[in-house]
């Protein structure tokens, strides 16, 4: 019960498995032909049922018993109601029971204000468990945190920054120590191309920023699956929450296709209803599957009791840096309660962008930390004078390699939404 999407998504599946693929058509053949032989649905359906109870063993592949209740509930409302309402109402039931039971979050209790995210959350996660994907935000925050951390050392130089790689003693969690590896050996293997030669075993401890950039959405999707392993790894959900919803919008979709397909089999006999027994027999119930399968793809998460606790404490975090007052900051940062350079990354990963108008005040007093805060933001300078350079000449390189034409001159909308959007806070 507890993987019914996840048989349902491998189900959709079974043309990779000859053998799986011949035995579902074969049970659904003979199930057909004992029908017509005998007239009777209720032999046949038990059949398949029992057949596929049968394979599951064979071929321990469970798929096959949801297939067959699903086929021969379907084929039973249809046959002895004349109507799909018994199918929805069960398929309903049972998709809210799924979700009640295998996808509600436990109680989530009282937020209170948290002065950190802590080591265990690095600001890949921390972004993850607020809103369960990532973007590039989420990819400079986890820079600069890399640099926080001693990991990278920035020199910045007149008209390119550059990052030398640093041994630390602070630990990183899989995804910092996956973007770490990208930003050093994958772009050593792109200098490599580029016709530099590089030793087997070598790579460069010196890279460009500005190349960096160019690479930052080709990493996404790869940073994004390795996100989503970690947080299940360290036991804050129970399974791949953006996975578990790729397969419940694939059941939606599977099931759209399949009440569509039904009303095209069926015209001859919708026909002779009228449209109100086709409204109220045929497509309001046989709408209701999809509809509410899709609704469940949208909430259908399940973090564990410890990624509630994790969850808190994030939301905790950025209630803090939405709300704390100049005051009180001064107060946390002379008492030495916070580290500035973890605010400040932090605000970006958690989108608390409205506290650095605060921040820039309070450091005016501790000019320490605001040197420190100044290479951030001449990070942050120097993403906002590249960032849409460089996905324009990665954009174009790309079209370049499949032969196509830049009509419009590369960048695209998105990019310019995204840049304009963040044109007044840092990034």
């Amino acid at each position: 019960m507890k993987a019914f999407f996840e048989y349902i998504y491998d189900g959709l599946n079974l043309a990779l498995d000859t053998l799986e693929t011949l035995y579902i058509v074969a049970i659904v053949g003979l199930s057909i032909i004992i029908y017509l032989k005998t007239g009777s649905v209720f032999l046949s359906m038990l059949f398949l049922i029992a057949a596929s109870f049968l394979g599951s063993k064979l071929l321990e592949n469970t798929v096959f018993i949801v297939i067959s209740l699903f086929l021969s509930l379907l084929v039973a409302s249809i046959y002895y109601t004349h109507t799909l309402w018994p199918f929805t109402i069960v398929y309903t039931g049972v998709v809210y029971a799924y979700w009640y039971y295998f996808g509600k979050d436990p109680p989530l209790g009282s937020i209170k204000p948290e002065y950190t995210a802590g080591e265990e959350l690095d600001p890949l996660t921390a972004s993850f468990l607020l809103k369960e994907e990532i973007d590039t935000f989420d990819i400079v925050a986890c820079i600069y945190n890399l640099v926080r951390k001693g990991h990278i050392e920035v020199e910045i130089q007149k008209n390119d920054i550059y990052f030398k790689r640093k041994a630390s003693d602070r630990l990183l969690s899989r995804p910092e120590i996956f973007l770490l590896d990208r930003v050093f050996v994958m772009t050593g293997v792109e200098i490599a191309t580029m016709g530099i030669e590089l030793k087997a075993d070598e790579f460069p401890e010196v890279v460009s920023f500005g190349h960096v950039l160019e690479k930052i959405l080709e990493w996404l999707p790869a940073l994004e699956r390795v996100v989503e392993e970690h947080v299940v790894e360290s036991g804050y959900y129970d399974y791949a929450p953006v996975l578990q919803k790729k397969y419940t919008k694939y059941l939606a979709g599977v099931l759209m296709g399949g009440f569509l397909l039904i009303i095209f089999f069926a015209l001859p006999f919708i026909i002779t209803l009228g449209p109100f027994k086709f409204l109220f027999y045929i497509f309001v119930p046989g709408l209701v599957p999809p509809v509410a399968t899709y609704i469940l793809s949208l909430y259908v998460t399940k973090r564990t009791r410890k990624g509630m606790e994790a969850y808190r404490k994030v939301l905790g975090f950025r209630e803090f840096l939405k709300r704390v007052e100049r005051p009180r900051l001064a107060y946390l940062i002379k008492e030495k309660s916070v580290d500035v350079e973890e605010l400040f990354v932090y605000m970006i990963a958690l989108r608390a962008l409205g506290f650095f108008d605060r921040l820039k005040v309070v450091l005016t007093d501790f000019k320490e930390l605001n040197e420190k805060i100044q290479v951030y933001m001449k990070l942050d300078a120097f993403i906002r004078r590249n960032l849409r350079k460089a996905i324009e000449k990665a954009q174009r390189e790309k079209r370049r390699q499949r032969g196509e034409w830049d009509i419009l001159g590369g960048g695209g909308f998105y990019w310019y939404i995204t840049i304009s959007e963040t044109r007044s806070q840092p990034l």
